[in-house]
């Protein structure tokens, strides 16, 4: 005779644990990176003065890139990477 506490204690963790992932358990593609832009744009605006650092040229070209078109307004004093070498 098979145990129903047991059936139903199974059924109750497996429904919960669908549930747990019924919904997203990360945020779409690219999302962090667009409130990082939008985070490191209202520092920029903030401040007086700012330098980025980053561990690769190609990233540093990437993030000019998307500063200027962020801030316009500061585009003509966004440094490209490629100019200072």
């Amino acid at each position: 005779m098979p145990d129903r506490r047991s059936e139903a204690g199974e059924r109750n963790r497996s429904s919960k644990s669908s549930r747990r992932f019924a919904h997203k358990p990360y945020p779409p593609a690219g999302y962090t990176g667009v409130r990082l832009y939008a985070e490191l744009a209202e520092l920029i605006r903030s401040r007086q003065s700012v330098i980025v650092f980053t561990n690769v040229r190609s990233a540093a070209e990437q993030i000019g890139l998307r500063l200027k078109e962020l801030l316009p307004e500061l585009a003509g004093q966004i440094e490209n990477p490629s100019r200072l070498a």
